[in-house]
C-alpha cells in the first residue's frame, strides 16, 4: 500500500518527545520529508536522528515561533532542503496553570506569544510558499471550548488558535490557494509535560471515560488531516480526547 504522505514535505514545530515528535516519526514512517523544528535542539537533532536510522528522510532548523524572521529561515531551509512544502503542523505551544488572581499580565502575554503570535506567523509565513492542496494543521486543545480552573491563559490562547483556524480556512477556500486548514483538539495527553500522580491519573479518568490518550492518538489524527484523504476538509477540528467532550 502506498504510504499516505508519500512525496510531500512537512514543518512541524514544537518537536519534542511529546506530540511534535510523535507527528514526525508517524509523518515520516508515512513517507513525508519532514523539517523538524523547534528551540531545543539536542531533542530535535535526536528525533530526526532517529527518523533516519529507520529509513526516513528528516533535517533540523532552530524555530522560536515568536520570531517572524525565524519562521522565514525555517520556510525557506525546508523549501531549500526538500523543494517544497505541504504541510505545516503548528504544535510549538507552552502551558501555564494558574489562577486568575495568580496570573500575571506577563505570565497571560508569554503565553498567548508562543500559542497566538506562533500560529499566526506560521500561517502567515507557510501559506506564501505552499502550492495548491497543501495542508495546515494547528494544535489546539479540548480547553478551547471547555470551561477549566487555572486555564485561563492556555485555555484562551487555544480557542484564539481555534478560532484563526476557521477564519484562515474560510479565507483559503475562498481565495483560489485551495490550502487546508484544520484544528486537532487533544485531550489529556501522556507526554512529558504530564505529571502522572495518582491524583492527576483518577482524575483523567473522570474526565475522559476512555483515560489517558497517546501522543501517537493525535499523530494519527494529524496523518488524516495532511493526506489526500482529507482533501475536501477545511475549517474543522478534529476532537482526540477519549470521550471527554461527551461525558455525562
Amino acid at each position: 500500500m502506498r504510504p499516505k504522505l508519500a512525496n510531500k514535505v512537512a514543518l512541524i514545530s514544537g518537536v519534542s518527545e511529546g506530540i511534535g515528535g510523535a507527528i514526525a516519526r508517524r509523518f515520516a514512517a508515512e513517507g513525508a520529508k519532514v523539517m523538524c523544528t523547534g528551540v531545543q535542539m539536542d531533542v530535535i537533532t535526536a528525533i530526526a536522528d532517529d527518523i533516519q536510522s529507520t529509513g526516513g528522510v528528516a533535517a533540523v532548523a532552530e524555530l522560536d515561533v515568536t520570531d517572524e524572521a525565524q519562521w522565514c529561515a525555517a520556510v525557506a531551509a525546508t523549501i531549500a532542503d526538500f523543494d517544497g512544502l505541504d504541510i505545516l503542523v503548528n504544535n510549538a505551544g507552552v502551558l501555564q496553570l494558574s489562577s486568575i488572581g495568580d496570573t500575571s499580565l506577563e505570565d497571560f502575554r508569554t503565553v498567548h506569544r508562543v500559542n497566538v503570535d506562533g500560529v499566526f506567523l506560521g500561517m502567515k509565513t507557510a501559506i506564501a510558499a505552499m502550492p495548491k492542496g497543501a495542508s495546515i494543521i494547528n494544535i489546539s486543545s479540548v480547553s478551547a471550548s471547555d470551561g477549566c480552573s487555572h486555564h485561563v491563559a492556555y485555555g484562551s490562547s487555544k480557542a484564539a488558535v481555534s478560532g484563526m483556524t476557521r477564519h484562515v480556512a474560510s479565507e483559503c477556500a475562498t481565495n483560489g490557494s485551495g490550502i487546508r486548514v484544520n484544528a486537532i483538539c487533544p485531550g489529556v495527553i501522556r507526554t512529558p509535560m504530564f505529571i502522572a500522580t495518582d491524583e492527576n491519573l483518577a482524575k483523567v479518568m473522570a474526565a475522559q471515560p476512555m483515560g489517558i490518550g497517546s501522543a501517537e492518538d493525535v499523530a494519527s489524527a494529524a496523518v488524516y488531516l495532511a493526506s489526500d484523504d482529507a482533501r475536501w476538509v477545511t475549517g474543522t477540528e478534529i476532537i482526540v480526547d477519549g470521550g471527554r467532550s461527551v461525558r455525562t
